[in-house]
């Protein structure tokens, strides 16, 4: 998880500073039909922390692209 120190701009920091911790969001109950893979996949490209979202490559390697 990211600390709110790494986050740059003074004004970002302090206003997500008032909105406290939630849990995150289950994506298999938002979308009870989507697909697994899909859904891990979203869960992990909207990582708050940009050192956990993966790289292009590594989301072409989890969606089968070939590549170039």
């Amino acid at each position: 998880m990211m600390k709110l120190i790494q986050v740059r701009n003074e004004k970002a920091r302090k206003y997500l500073m008032t909105m406290g911790k939630k849990p995150a969001m289950q994506f298999s109950k938002k979308f009870p039909n989507g697909d697994p893979l899909a859904l891990r996949l979203l869960e992990k490209l909207l990582a708050f922390d940009p050192k956990d979202r993966p790289s292009a490559e590594a989301v072409g390697v989890l969606l089968n692209f070939p590549k170039r």
